[in-house]
């Protein structure tokens, strides 16, 4: 039979380890885990910041660059991502009208989100296709198409006039009546909206709330609802004022959108209404005041995805689109685009760490 063990032995035997570990202690001697230290590392060009809000880990590219993952738990990490490309250019006056320029697509992942289409001046022109569409010229213009890749440069010629599914939405239409006041680009959420009688113009369709509102507030803008919004439409620009006090400016759409603005008749003056920096959002159109309608630049498009995985190690190029319009100082020009990558709560709660290019967040 084997021998009779008592439990306060037991009890002693424990004890006696506890005064061992204490005594290794106080005697200098540290006992060292051998559990792999579980950081998840980032790197790569490009980033203008990284921060953890409400547990989870933000990365956002501004700029163009890479992205490589690294470290024990990276071949099982798995990432939300948000990508944005650069909003399309508002149509103007100064001294000549012009058309807004079409925003430039932006890359990551595989994925390409298209660049938004650039708005559309008196007397009739049609607005651009894009992720969302730039605003028709009045009095008869056309609005643009949304969900398509801008059929003209920089977009890369496989791509252009080719479906873009799910980015956004159309612009509005000059041809609503209002034989001056211009229509909005449209936006991620919303299509822009058309010009009205009586001179009015319409406003730039609203963007979306990122990550479903629980984004921290560096990039993007306010919205109607809590978090940050990203790829609204530039607003519509009038050039006669309503003789029944109607606006014959109109706002841009929440998520960066710029305003329709006026210039002084035969006035070049500075550039204005243009999309915020890295939200998307397409340009104001800006008139002269006298002249016709001028329609707000589309929204760049707007592509996110949850529960992504990446191969450890390797570089993923990225590439972020700038908005369009701009060449000279008076065109009014759309927001850059953004990439954000997100790491889950559960995730970033199970490492030991988030590392971005070297720093630990």
């Amino acid at each position: 039979m084997a021998p009779f063990k008592s439990s306060l032995s037991r009890s002693a035997s424990k004890l006696l380890g506890v005064f061992r570990d204490r005594d290794t202690s106080l005697r200098g001697y540290k006992q060292d885990s051998r559990r792999p230290i579980e950081t998840i590392t980032v790197t790569g060009g490009g980033v203008g910041e990284a921060v953890i809000s409400g547990g989870k880990a933000y990365i956002s590219w501004t700029s163009s660059g890479a992205l490589t993952v690294g470290g024990v738990k990276a071949p099982t990490l798995s990432f939300d991502y948000l990508l944005v490309a650069g909003g399309g250019g508002g149509a103007g006056y100064g001294p000549n009208y012009y058309s807004g320029g079409n925003g430039e697509n932006s890359e990551a992942l595989g994925v390409t989100a298209a660049g938004g289409g650039g708005g559309s001046p008196y007397p009739a022109g049609a607005g651009a296709a894009g992720g969302s569409g730039g605003g028709g010229g009045a009095p008869e213009g056309s609005a643009g198409s949304g969900n398509k890749y801008p059929n003209a440069a920089p977009t890369p010629a496989p791509l252009r006039g080719t479906a873009a599914p799910g980015q956004g939405n159309p612009g509005g239409s000059g041809g609503t009546g209002g034989l001056y006041g211009g229509s909005g680009g449209g936006g991620a959420g919303q299509a822009g909206e058309g010009n009205k009688p009586n001179s009015q113009s319409g406003y730039g369709g609203f963007g979306i709330a990122a990550f479903s509102g629980d984004m921290p507030t560096t990039y993007g803008t306010p919205g109607p609802s809590a978090g940050r919004w990203f790829c609204g439409g530039g607003g519509g620009a009038g050039g006669t004022p309503s003789p029944n006090g109607g606006p014959h400016n109109a706002p841009g759409g929440k998520g960066g959108g710029g305003d329709g603005s006026n210039v002084a008749a035969g006035s070049v003056g500075d550039g204005v209404a243009g999309g915020t920096a890295n939200s998307g959002g397409g340009a104001g159109a800006r008139a002269q005041v006298g002249g016709g309608g001028a329609g707000g630049g589309g929204a760049g498009g707007y592509l996110t995805a949850t529960g992504q995985t990446l191969t450890p190690g390797t570089p993923y190029p990225i590439t972020i689109g700038d908005g369009g319009g701009g060449s000279q100082t008076y065109y009014p020009k759309g927001g850059s685009g953004i990439f954000v990558f997100r790491i889950p709560a559960p995730v970033v709660s199970g490492c030991d760490g988030i590392v971005v290019n070297g720093s630990p967040i």
